[in-house]
C-alpha cells in the first residue's frame, strides 16, 4: 500500500486525501488519543475498498512546539472482516442456543406424558417434530387411549402455548346447540338466546388451540361451516353478517374410522383431508403393554395423594395388569387403580381386590409361588368366591355373577369352610 500510494500521501493531511478522494470522505474517522494525546489512532476505508489503521506520532520541536506528524498506515480489512464473521458467529450461536433451549423445554414436556414403550416413543419423537409447526393434527384410535392428553402436550409444546386450549366433545351435544355453541351467536339470533349475543368456542380460543373430539358425529351440514371457517379462516357468528377472523389450531379426534365413513357419505372427504393434514394414530394399551405398570404407578401415585393413602400393590397384582387386554385402555386401567385405592380396606393391595373380569382372564395369576396346578385352581377359585360373596352380599347373587348354580357354590363354600362368618 505505501508503494501504490507513497507519492500521494506524503506530506498531506487528512483533509487533502479526502479531497483528492484517497481517502473516502463518507467515511467517519475514529479517533483515538493515546496518553498525553501523544498519538492519534485514525481508521480510514480508501477509494479502493481497502481499510485502514492509521497510527499518527506527533513530532514536535526541541521548544516543544508540534512539528508534524508521522503516520503509520496498517491495512485492517482482514481483521475487520473476522470481526463481522465472529459477530455473525456469535449472532447464529445465540440462535441455535435459543431453538436448543426451545427444543429441551419440549422434550421435557414429552417426557412428562407416560411412554415407554416403542410405538408410543415414536408418537412423541413426531409430536415434538410438529408442535412448531401451526398444522392441523388428525388424532385417532379406540377410546380411553390418551387422545386428549396428546392433543394438551401438542397445545404445550406449540408458540401458541399462552393461549387457551379448549376442546368439545362434538357428540355430547344435542345437533341443534352445536353450532352455536361452535361458532358463537348474535342477539336474538334465535328464541332463548342472550341478548349480549355469545362467543363459540372458535372465537374464545383465539391463538390458542381447539380439540374436536369425537369429530367423526359432526353433523353434515356443520361439516360444511367447518371446512368453509378452515378454507377462509374466518367464520359467522349464528344470525350473524359480520366475519370473524380464526386464528387457532385445530386438533381433531375420533375412535371412529373417518375414511370408512367418507366412503359411506356419512363425513366429508373436503373437510377429512382439511383436518388430517398430520395423522396420528395412538394404538390400544394392549399393543403397548410396556406402558402398563409406568401408568399403573403413575395412578397410583396420583391417587395416594387425592385420597391420603399410602397403598402399595402386591406382585401379582402387577402380573394380571400386565396380562389383561384393557379394552377401555387408559382410562379403564385409571378408573380401576382408583377404585381399589378406595376400596381397599388393607395397605398392600392384593389380586384379590381386583375385579372378577381379570380375574377371569385366562392368563390371571393371584400368587407368585409356583405350585400344582389343582393349587393354584383351588386358591383361584376360594379367592373368587370369597370376594363375590362380599361384594354381592348373598351366596344367590354370587353364584349368578360367578356362573355357577346355587346348589354348587353352597358345596364350594362349604368346601371353604374358612369363608363361612
Amino acid at each position: 500500500m505505501a508503494n501504490i500510494y507513497s507519492g500521494t500521501i506524503v506530506g498531506k493531511t487528512p483533509r487533502e486525501l479526502m479531497n483528492s478522494g484517497i481517502i473516502l470522505e463518507e467515511t467517519k474517522a475514529k479517533i483515538q488519543y493515546g496518553e498525553n494525546q501523544s498519538a492519534v489512532l485514525i481508521t480510514h476505508k480508501l477509494k479502493s475498498g481497502v481499510e485502514v489503521l492509521i497510527t499518527s506520532v506527533p513530532v514536535k520541536h526541541d521548544n516543544g512546539d508540534l512539528w508534524c506528524f508521522i503516520a503509520n498506515f496498517r491495512e485492517i480489512t482482514d481483521l475487520t472482516n473476522l470481526r463481522k464473521e465472529l459477530e455473525e458467529s456469535r449472532t447464529q450461536t445465540q440462535s441455535y442456543l435459543s431453538e436448543l433451549v426451545e427444543l429441551r423445554n419440549r422434550l421435557l414436556k414429552a417426557n412428562q406424558v407416560i411412554a415407554r414403550s416403542i410405538p408410543m416413543r415414536k408418537i412423541m419423537e413426531k409430536l415434538v417434530k410438529i408442535s412448531t409447526a401451526d398444522v392441523n393434527i388428525y388424532l385417532h384410535g379406540e377410546s380411553g387411549v390418551g387422545k386428549e392428553v396428546v392433543a394438551k402436550l401438542v397445545h404445550a409444546m406449540s408458540h401458541r402455548k399462552e393461549g387457551p386450549f379448549i376442546q368439545i366433545n362434538c357428540g355430547a351435544i344435542p345437533e341443534n346447540l352445536l353450532e352455536s355453541e361452535l361458532f358463537g351467536y348474535e342477539k336474538g339470533a334465535f328464541t332463548g338466546a342472550s341478548r349480549l349475543g355469545k362467543p363459540g368456542i372458535l372465537e374464545m380460543a383465539q391463538r390458542g388451540t381447539v380439540l374436536l373430539d369425537e369429530i367423526g358425529d359432526l353433523p353434515l351440514n356443520l361439516q360444511v361451516k367447518l371446512l368453509k371457517a378452515i378454507q377462509n379462516r374466518e367464520f359467522y357468528r349464528v344470525g350473524g353478517v359480520k366475519p370473524v377472523k380464526m386464528d387457532i389450531r385445530i386438533i381433531s379426534a375420533t375412535n371412529k374410522d373417518l375414511e370408512e365413513m367418507v366412503k359411506q357419505g356419512r363425513f366429508r372427504e373436503d373437510l377429512f383431508y382439511r383436518i388430517n393434514v398430520i395423522p396420528i394414530f395412538i394404538p390400544p394399551l394392549r399393543e403397548r403393554r410396556d406402558d402398563i405398570l409406568p401408568l399403573t404407578y403413575h395412578f397410583l401415585q396420583k391417587f395416594n395423594k387425592k385420597y391420603s393413602y399410602d397403598r402399595i400393590l402386591a406382585p401379582e397384582v402387577c402380573r394380571n395388569l400386565e396380562q389383561y387386554d384393557w379394552p377401555g385402555n387408559v382410562r379403564e386401567l385409571e378408573n380401576m387403580i382408583e377404585q381399589m385405592v378406595v376400596m381397599s380396606e388393607e395397605r398392600q393391595i392384593r389380586a384379590y381386590h381386583l375385579p372378577l373380569h381379570i380375574l377371569h382372564h385366562p392368563d390371571g395369576d393371584l400368587s407368585g409361588e409356583l405350585k400344582t396346578l389343582k393349587q393354584a385352581v383351588a386358591q383361584m377359585e376360594k379367592k373368587m368366591i370369597a370376594e363375590a360373596i362380599k361384594r354381592c352380599g348373598s351366596i344367590r347373587k354370587a353364584a349368578e355373577i360367578l356362573g355357577v348354580d346355587h346348589s354348587t357354590l353352597v358345596k364350594k363354600q362349604q368346601k371353604y369352610s374358612n369363608l363361612t362368618g
